[in-house]
């Protein structure tokens, strides 16, 4: 919270757990609806290269002068603007584990986050914008 980066569990680029073992995370955050922009909703979250920044409301009402921001920013194998798209995605993520799995290897994606975070459009997609798994 205090401006500095956390750089927790950063396995990925061919950096190994044990054995055999590979972690990569990778965010793309969702865009706004059109229904939370017509409230005056604003991003929490900021996409900077492989860093993503998660913005408190408070930053922004604050008139102290001696304020210190409570952003938190986390440095990942990946980070997508929300308007990325599927195929940069799945280059990025899922070719190398299909790759792997291909040659032998056991391999997981999967999506996590809250309700309507836009982990079904990640995954599956829809026709003309199809998602990262096969």
């Amino acid at each position: 919270g205090n401006g500095k980066v956390t750089r927790g569990h950063r396995h990925g680029n061919g950096k190994r757990l044990d054995g055999d073992s590979h972690i990569f995370v990778a965010v793309r955050p969702r865009p706004l609806t059109t229904q939370e922009l017509a409230k005056g909703s604003w991003a929490c979250v900021e996409v900077r290269q492989n860093r993503v920044s998660l913005q408190d409301p408070r930053d922004l009402v604050s008139k102290d002068p001696l304020h210190r921001t409570r952003a938190t920013h986390f440095e990942l194998d990946a980070v997508f603007p929300p308007e990325a798209d599927q195929g940069r995605v799945f280059e990025a993520t899922s070719s190398r584990i299909i790759r792997s799995i291909i040659n032998g290897k056991n391999g997981t994606i999967f999506a996590y986050g809250a309700t309507g975070s836009g982990k079904t459009y990640t995954m599956a997609g829809t026709a003309p914008n199809p998602g990262v798994i096969p």
